[in-house]
């Protein structure tokens, strides 16, 4: 059975959708949470009992990280039948019949119309349909939620298993008591509701909804267990400001971090005589937990008087700091794992709340969801920076968060506290108000993402013209996307087959212009900044290559040459894409497999490869063979590099084995490097320290290693999952240069310096690797990453 995650229903559904799906796209902790299990999402038209366009999603985990079904209309009803009062609707999708059942708040459908019929004859009955259901096979029966009438149903099929692997639920939960939350009244005789309550994944935060509305609060001083606390929940006590909590330090810590969540909008007249606030104290000694009322709180800090909270009289919250006084109506403040935590306005808190509770803070959503603007991003009030660590991870990078606890432990004063957190440029800042000073810690900002069509295919890329920046990739639909800067997609246009070759920026028409050439198995490409072809392109190849096109600028716009291994031949061709006549070279031994190199050496022009064989080829630019080297098999799976700091002309690369070759113009194999890889290794020779001699990059397996080029070890760097065919180097802004790869398996990039410590905010999640550009903002640099089926935009800085 699949576990329902749903969304309150309301007048932004569809927009509450799409922000769900963004959060699945950058947010891996959903998919941690479900394990190999699906999660089933459905939606309609909010206020609409129609069933017509029902969409389903289904995210499980395989090999792509994730597979996300295309979202698809049913289409029209071919057949409408009431069976015991309830409607089963079928539907033909893709000349199958899918079935479904809407009765008592509930959706649920499947490709079997007899489990369809199942299902309505026991879900009247929680008991039997909960069984029933965990006795379906779960791979062809799908359970959905009737969006639009979760409110007025409050009902949520609960799976046990996956909610003890830590799921989270938002909205209403049926146990096996489908009024357990309704009524208000907990029965002992539920064993899977008080398994579910002495368990130790109970989450209160969960149930911010279904606090009765008639409870102000609640005492707990004889709480001993988690089904005594559901017990007390409804309780109808008012008066008490303080309750002992002596058992209740008893009890797991991780009920007494999450002890409650509460949201000041009370609707009962009744309960608007005595506002209260749920807060636990600073100090777990006092083993109190208090309420703020009408005449206020003091709270204590290491013995001294500190006043956080107090109420005037407009019934505002002055939330007082080191800093000054801010002031909050009460109605925008909520308590989250203890944390009391005040927004701007209603819609701050409520935009707030649903990032919480659907990514759990997510830093992209939650950006989203507030309505971030230039100048403010939102002011929130925490009352401690320990007790708000959970929250502060989901924000703040990993280096940046250390930085900040370790500033609160050296701190003899008064707490800590965090006042604002601010939108400066593309630049996320964190105020903390500590002793009078105020520190601001910038973090890893997410800027767009962009939906693809399908999951991401090929690794992005950033082109910057010299005013503009535009991002690039290719999806498995075989679509290939410009975005701008702004995130607005500039064009999207279909290139048949993957892309083989990096984007070349070229100058077709010499006006200054760019146009954008790259290649498939099949054709050459040249497209224009609408995505349009050029000239007389595509370009059909004369037979299949296997590598990407190899392009060359000489002495003017125009004068470019472009080489493409296609069998055992090298064609060559100008920008118009016609072929030259006087470039003709064929090899003898075997295919041409691999990227042709240019180098350009001792004010001499080179052109290099290799065949299948492991033969080597250095020819000039008009394709007569310079030299040849078949005395060792080189890799074919990478390319020749100038050797930096010899003193003559050689080119170095690999062989099968990883060994490290010098070669000669005339193809004589000077010298030879005893290192073994296995045989698909990558290689990448760089100069790390610019002191014009390479290091050398291997990627093998799931190691990343560097060497000096006398074979000296600097890092080695084992990863969990095996990385990807290729590894980069960057430099992001501070002058430092840092090592990039990437892991698709694991869903993982990496950018890490050379003692092999990842950058802060590292890994970000995506797959083919990522790309980053210098040349967008003074001090900043931008990462564009592919993650499931969108293109992610970041700044790091």
């Amino acid at each position: 059975m699949a576990l329902i995650f749903a969304l309150q229903s309301d007048e932004q559904l569809e927009r509450r959708i799409e922000k769900f799906k963004e959060i699945l796209a950058v947010d891996n902790s959903l998919f941690q949470i479900i394990h190999k299990n699906a999660l089933y999402i459905s939606a309609h038209s909010s206020g609409s009992r129609s069933i017509d366009h029902l969409y389903s999603m289904n995210i499980g985990r395989n090999t792509k990280w994730f597979d996300e079904l295309s979202l698809r209309s049913l289409g029209e009803t071919s057949e409408i039948r009431i069976h015991d009062n309830k409607e089963i609707r079928e539907y033909d999708v893709d000349g199958k019949v899918f079935a479904l059942v809407i009765a008592d708040g509930y959706v649920a459908g499947s490709f079997s119309p007899p489990l369809v019929e199942e299902f309505a004859r026991n879900i009247s009955t929680p008991n039997k349909s909960k069984e029933y259901l965990e006795d379906a096979n779960a791979s062809s029966f799908k359970v959905y939620i009737d969006l639009d009438h979760l409110k007025k149903a409050n009902r949520l099929i609960f799976n046990d298993q996956l909610w003890n692997k830590g799921g989270l639920v938002y909205g209403n939960l049926l146990c096996e008591d489908s009024r357990f939350w309704l009524d208000g009244t907990y029965k002992a005789e539920s064993k899977t509701t008080k398994a579910f309550l002495d368990s130790d994944h109970f989450d209160p935060m969960s149930f911010e909804s279904t606090f009765p509305s008639n409870t102000a609060h609640f005492r707990i001083n004889s709480v001993s267990s988690f089904s005594d606390f559901a017990k007390l929940i409804t309780a109808e006590e008012k008066s008490a400001a303080v309750v002992d909590i002596e058992k209740l330090a008893e009890l797991d810590s991780l009920f007494y971090n999450h002890f409650a969540k509460l949201i000041l909008n009370p609707t009962s007249e009744r309960i608007k005589k005595h506002q209260y606030l749920l807060f636990r104290s600073k100090n777990t000694a006092d083993k109190k937990i208090n309420f703020l009322s009408d005449s206020g709180i003091e709270i204590f800090s290491k013995g001294k008087q500190f006043p956080v909270y107090s109420v005037n009289d407009s019934q505002s919250i002055v939330f007082r700091t080191l800093a000054g006084e801010r002031e909050f109506d009460y109605k925008n403040a909520v308590v989250i794992n203890n944390d009391l935590i005040f927004a701007k306005n209603k819609d701050a808190l409520a935009a707030y709340i649903d990032a919480w509770s659907l990514g759990r803070l997510n830093l992209s959503s939650t950006m989203s969801a507030l309505n971030v603007t230039d100048q403010l991003w939102a002011e929130f009030s925490y009352t401690s920076i320990s007790r708000s660590q959970n929250i502060l991870k989901a924000l703040f990078k990993p280096a940046i968060l250390n930085r900040l606890i370790s500033k609160h432990k050296q701190n003899d004063g008064p707490a800590h506290v965090i006042t604002g957190i601010y939108r400066q440029g593309e630049t996320l800042k964190l105020q903390v108000y500590s002793g009078g000073l105020e520190h601001e810690l910038s973090g890893l900002s997410p800027v767009h993402a962009v939906a693809l069509n399908d999951l991401v295919q090929t690794k992005p890329q950033c082109i910057y013209d010299g005013s503009d920046l535009h991002y690039f990739v290719q999806d498995e639909s075989n679509t290939l996307f410009c975005v701008d800067n702004e995130g607005e997609v500039v064009f999207r246009t279909n290139a048949e087959n993957k892309i083989l070759s990096q984007i070349h920026e070229v100058d077709y028409f010499g006006n200054g212009e760019s146009q954008y050439l790259f290649n498939t198995a099949t054709s050459l490409f040249l497209i224009d900044n609408k995505g349009s072809n050029v000239g007389s392109y595509p370009i059909r190849l004369p037979d299949t290559t296997y590598a990407g096109l190899s392009f060359v600028q000489h002495s003017s716009i125009r004068d470019v040459k472009i080489l493409v291994p296609c069998a055992n031949r090298i064609y060559s061709y100008d920008l118009n894409g016609r072929r030259s006549s006087d470039f003709k070279f064929t090899a003898n031994s075997g295919l041409i497999s691999g990227q042709v190199n240019f180098i350009h050496s001792d004010r001499s022009n080179y052109i290099l490869f290799k065949d299948v064989q492991g033969v080597a080829y250095v020819l000039d630019l008009r394709g007569n063979i310079i030299g040849q080297s078949d005395e060792f098999s080189f890799s074919p799976r990478n390319v020749f590099y100038a050797d930096k700091g010899s003193d003559k002309v050689q080119f170095i690369s690999t062989d099968v084995n990883g060994n490290i070759l010098r070669m000669g113009v005339s193809g004589k194999i000077s010298s030879v490097s005893n290192n073994v890889f296995g045989a698909n290794h990558i290689f990448k020779a760089v100069d790390l320290d610019d002191d014009n001699i390479n290091e050398y990059l291997f990627v093998d397996g799931n190691e990343l290693s560097v060497y000096t080029s006398d074979m000296f070890l600097l890092l080695l760097k084992q990863f969990d999952h095996k990385l990807d065919p290729w590894v980069d180097i960057f430099e992001i802004g501070d002058g430092e240069v840092r090592i990039a790869c990437s892991s698709t398996i694991a869903g993982e990039n990496y950018l890490l310096d050379l003692e092999g410590a990842l950058y802060e905010g590292f890994p970000v999640q995506g797959q083919h690797g990522f790309d980053i550009n210098l040349s967008i903002e003074e001090n900043n640099s931008v990462l564009v990453a592919g993650a499931g089926r969108y293109l992610k935009v970041y700044l790091i800085n």
